[in-house]
């Protein structure tokens, strides 16, 4: 007899009546105890047996039944029908539910003549309630999962019970990847599969409610007798006899691209390193690769420097050469490859891209290749990196600056030269290398420290040294603010001593662990720096705070070294020495490439050394590289000190030129032009009084980050037409925050005023628009305003 049900609960009422059955088919139904209960899942069975269980019906595991000491081995499908038919006879008293068994059954033969599966069936079909247990309503239930093609046979049968449970959501089979006794040692593959060893271990699987659909079983029983496993409607099986058919067939990694016979011998290698986190091969590709996107240029470009091994460079080649090749950058440069060092590779990313027919169809993944190459600081010859830029120049003539600023990376120096040569030229904009040169794009960043608004002319003045320097040309900008701000000596300490010295700013901190000091880091480096450290966060250093102090003069090391030694009980550590290399002749643009590298270097090392704690980090004087653009005064009878920043002399007479120390003997030049002989071209000072000079910076680092408690409040909500002006009061700014107001779309900058008043420039107000943002970091806060716009005529009617 063959009933189905589409509702769970029918089934359970189902077994509740049959157990207490009456009627004609009654005495049938005593007679012939077992109920074979199908299911297409193993949680549908296992709620059914729970529900057995809880209602006291005797639960018997089949596992059992198999050699303790063998627990591989297959009971034969006899043994198991005798096992059964024992077992029933022995508990005449107890209704009882027998579990696993379809995970055994279903790999017996079938094929004729053995049909074991079907003998299976019919021996157990036939078992016969002993009187005791007849009296009793015994019932045994043997559910089975899948298998319905090879039941479906006996539901005609007057001498079978089937129950047939059909799950009415879709369900997804399960998949029982399969092998001959290993998993070629593939890591990680409990966390996506269920994985036994045995047949014992399979039959316990049944019960585990937190079971995959995908399974791997190494049983080497099963595997034998898999073939038989056929058709099942509750499992797909996936028989796996090589590494090479587990991984692809198995674990379903694209990798037939690595199926050349050459290989044969890494497939082993490669399983042994594979830790697998998903079923598709990008998961596995990147995992071993140490890669989280599979992106063809980045997986190559990694595994090319960080695996130098045959194998690597098997499975690297081979995966690109078979999966990019008909459109990835890489594979048209592994075709020009002369070799296999790391100068081979760069050389051909560098140049194949002038050689193809639509290069702007590769540009980003070349650009992205050569960046990394960047990071690992190969070195191109002198002739490939001259080749390189006439290879660029020529799309500037033919396509322009836009157009071949696309060409160009980090990869060579000389490239680096260029663009610091584009930028000084305004052929390109500040704006266009964020991305591509970011420590030239951060080192011309808007400096920022000075909070005072009389001092706040050193930052703009900052700014324009940096670009003077970056273009290599004595600006009209800095000349001017030099000729105003240092015309005299009167000028000159006018604005020098607004500031304080570094000793006495840090002087009452207590709460600096670890004071360091940085030869000749100067102002203009803050933007920089502040990149630097927050390229770090994820290491959890932070730029608290940020001060701009004075060194005294004469800007030279032993003259303010002393002050910081005592600031830092002589606990002063330096890293890096920017003053020693700034006097040695380098060819420009090569000392601003190098400077930039250095400091970057220099920052990250104290971070690294100093984990947890707070830094100071102070500086003794800054350089300067704008004297070099200017002639020497070569004043008579002035004997030359630090290339004739400072100089002696007897009996010097008050000149606007430079500024005469307490000594009487020492004077310091006021501007760029050094007292004595010129700076030779190449070459930074310091010793004079220019801001660049005598200004330098105070970083305090730890590792936690400042936090946001800025509060700002609006003085008057009414603004009218005349004094288009608001005036906020702000309080809690950090060291680097920049207030900005939105007003009708249009950002505005406000300008510090004294204490914590801050306006705005003169607003274009509109009547329509009575709402304006406040916006400082990544917070804002909105106001409404009142308007005063002057009377509208009446209408007169």
């Amino acid at each position: 007899m063959y009933r189905a049900f589409e509702n769970f609960d029918y089934l359970l009422q189902c077994v509740k009546e049959d157990k207490v059955s009456t009627g004609i088919n009654a005495a049938s139904a005593g007679r012939f105890p077992v109920r074979f209960v199908m299911f297409n899942n193993f949680k549908d069975c296992y709620d059914f047996v729970d529900h057995l269980t809880y209602n006291g019906v005797e639960l018997q595991s089949v596992d059992c039944w198999l050699d303790s000491q063998y627990p591989d081995l297959l009971i034969t499908y006899s043994k198991l029908s005798d096992k059964i038919c024992s077992f029933v006879c022995s508990k005449e008293d107890n209704d009882i539910v027998i579990a696993p068994f379809s995970e055994l059954a279903r790999f017996y033969n079938n094929n004729k003549p053995d049909i074991e599966f079907d003998t299976l069936i019919s021996d157990i079909k036939a078992i016969q309630a002993s009187h005791i247990a007849y009296k009793n309503h015994q019932r045994v239930y043997i559910p089975i999962v899948g298998l319905e093609a090879k039941m479906s046979k006996f539901y005609n049968d007057s001498q079978i019970t089937v129950w047939d449970y059909k799950n009415p959501k879709p369900q997804r089979n399960y998949r029982l990847i399969l092998t001959n006794g290993s998993t070629y040692g593939v890591n990680g593959l409990d966390d996506n599969y269920s994985v036994v060893s045995s047949v014992s271990e399979w039959l316990r699987l049944w019960r585990d409610q937190k079971m995959k659909r995908d399974i791997i079983c190494t049983s080497r029983s099963i595997f034998a007798y898999a073939e038989y496993a056929q058709p099942d409607n509750a499992f797909d099986f996936v028989p796996c006899n090589s590494v090479y058919k587990f991984l692809t067939n198995g674990l379903g990694l694209h990798l037939s691209f690595l199926s050349s016979k050459e290989a044969d011998k890494h497939w082993l290698e490669l399983a042994k390193e594979i830790n697998i986190e998903s079923f598709d091969f990008k998961t596995f590709f990147n995992a071993k690769f140490d890669i989280h996107a599979l992106a063809g240029f980045d997986v190559f470009v990694k595994t090319w420097f960080e695996n130098e091994l045959p194998f690597d460079r098997w499975l690297l080649t081979s995966y690109y050469q078979e999966k990019f090749c008909s459109k990835g950058y890489i594979c048209e440069s592994i075709k020009n490859l002369n070799g296999y060092t790391n100068s081979d590779l760069t050389q051909a990313i560098a140049l194949t891209i002038f050689n193809l027919e639509n290069p702007e169809n590769y540009l980003y993944e070349r650009s992205a290749i050569l960046s990394y190459i960047y990071k690992e600081k190969v070195v191109l010859s002198e002739v490939i990196q001259h080749k390189l830029i006439e290879k660029i120049n020529q799309v500037v003539e033919t396509s322009g600056y836009s157009t071949a600023l696309q060409y160009v990376s980090l990869v060579t120096n000389a490239e680096k030269a260029l663009l610091i040569d584009w930028v000084s030229h305004s052929y390109i904009s500040k704006e266009d290398i964020r991305e591509l040169y970011p420590q030239l794009y951060y080192y011309l960043g808007t400096s920022f420290g000075i909070k005072e608004a009389e001092s706040k002319w050193v930052l703009k003045y900052i700014d324009a040294y940096k670009r003077a320097k970056i273009s290599n040309v004595y600006t009209d900008e800095v000349l001017n603010t030099i000729c105003e701000k240092n015309h005299d000596t009167i000028k000159f300490n006018s604005w020098y001593h607004n500031f304080s010295t570094t000793r006495t700013l840090l002087n009452s901190r207590k709460d600096i662990d670890v004071f360091y000091w940085i030869d000749g880091l100067g102002l203009d480096w803050l933007p920089f720096i502040q990149h630097v450290i927050g390229l770090r966060k994820h290491d959890n250093f932070f730029l608290n705070e940020v001060y701009v102090s004075r060194a005294d003069i004469p800007t030279k090391t032993e003259n303010n070294k002393k002050s910081l030694l005592l600031l830092a009980n002589d606990n002063l550590q330096k890293e890096g020495d920017l003053d020693t290399v700034s006097h040695k002749v380098r060819q420009y643009p090569q000392y601003i490439i190098d400077d930039m590298e250095k400091i970057a270097e220099i920052i990250n090392n104290i971070l690294d050394n100093n984990p947890d704690k707070k830094i100071a980090i102070v500086s003794d004087h800054g350089i300067s590289y704008l004297p070099q653009l200017c002639s020497g005064l070569n004043l008579p009878g002035f004997e030359s000190d630090h290339g004739g920043r400072i100089a002696s002399v007897k009996k010097p007479t008050i000149d606007d030129r430079y500024i005469i120390l307490d000594d009487n003997t020492t004077v310091c030049a006021l501007q760029h032009n050094s007292l004595c002989a010129k700076i030779h071209d190449g070459s930074g000072c310091h010793g004079g009084c220019t801001p660049e000079e005598v200004l330098v910076p105070i970083l305090i680092i730890s590792s936690q980050p400042n936090a946001t408690n800025w509060t700002a409040k609006l003085q008057d909500f009414e603004v009218s037409a005349s004094n288009p002006i608001l005036n906020f009061d702000i309080r809690g700014l950090s060291f680097n925050d920049i207030p900005i107001v939105e007003y009708n779309n249009v950002r505005y900058e406000l300008i510090a005023q004294s204490g914590n008043s801050y306006i705005t420039p003169c607003l274009p107000l509109l009547q329509d628009a009575k709402n304006i943002r406040l916006i400082i970091g990544d917070k804002y806060r909105d106001f409404k305003l009142e308007l005063k716009l002057g009377l509208e005529e009446e209408d007169l009617f």
